[in-house]
């Protein structure tokens, strides 16, 4: 993904491209950002970070592993059911076992 923002004569361009490993569930954000400020100075940054998909059931594992049970879970705050398939936001709730 490649993004311009600006605005008193700064220019930031992000190139953001995504890596994404299927096997450990994890995709890396990987971010170049160039800055041209007013004077006409061009500066680079880089920077990344990682993101992990944990499932349903390896939640509730590492929640028993921690000593918590699995007391409630829900689709949203409003106490809707979970979705199904995995898809859309899951609020789980845990209390001591």
């Amino acid at each position: 993904m490649i993004a311009h923002h600006g605005g008193d004569g700064v220019v930031i361009t992000r190139l953001d491209p995504h890596v994404i490993n299927g096997h450990s569930a994890n995709w890396r954000n990987e971010e170049t950002l160039l800055v041209r400020d007013a004077a006409g100075v061009v500066s680079m940054y880089q920077n990344f970070f990682d993101q992990w998909v944990i499932t349903a059931p390896e939640l509730h594992r590492l929640l028993a592993d921690s000593g918590f049970d699995l007391v409630g879970e829900y689709g949203s705050f409003r106490g809707t059911p979970p979705p199904p398939f995995g898809k859309g936001p899951l609020i789980q709730v845990a209390g001591p076992a």
